[in-house]
């Protein structure tokens, strides 16, 4: 058999030489590792809902504390 198939470790490598000659201002996109996280709207929209409640039950101890 040949050699032409890289190994893991030789992708890895490449990849961390490819890195190191990028310009510290020049992101590189990894789709193995997003810079975002996937949420389904209805969670995100029910979350939103529970930090609008907590937020109001917060002023509402601030105002209270404040008399």
């Amino acid at each position: 058999m040949g050699s032409l198939c890289m190994t893991e470790k030789d992708e890895k490598k490449d990849e961390e030489r490819e890195r190191a000659e990028m310009p510290v201002h020049v992101k590189a996109f990894d789709p193995e590792k997003p810079p975002y996280q996937t949420l389904r709207l209805c969670v995100y929209l029910r979350e939103l809902e529970e930090e609008k409640e907590k937020e109001e039950r917060e002023k509402r101890v601030e105002s209270n504390l404040h008399k």
